[in-house]
């Protein structure tokens, strides 16, 4: 599970969360109070991305494996064989 933490104070720190909504997946957002947490991170099955490095390989890995995971399961193109139509 993917959780994203973010300080409730920053609004400017909303970027992974778009970054999130943009792939098009689940996960959990907690936000944490005033002066608990100095910046947003990621916590995804007990690891901590929290540097904009890990955060930034965190997603071009996360992107890569989604990419290959849905080549496999994209839509596909099909002919009836009763009717003829196709998709």
């Amino acid at each position: 599970m993917i959780i994203l933490h973010l300080p409730s104070t920053k609004k400017d720190e909303r970027n992974l969360e778009e970054q999130l909504q943009d792939l098009v997946l689940a996960y959990q957002k907690i936000e944490h109070g005033q002066d608990e947490i100095e910046r947003s991170f990621i916590e995804e099955d007990g690891e901590y991305y929290k540097t904009d490095q890990e955060i930034s390989r965190w997603f071009r890995s996360l992107q890569k494996d989604l990419s290959w995971q849905r080549s496999l399961s994209g839509d596909g193109c099909y002919v009836d064989p009763e009717s003829g139509e196709v998709c």
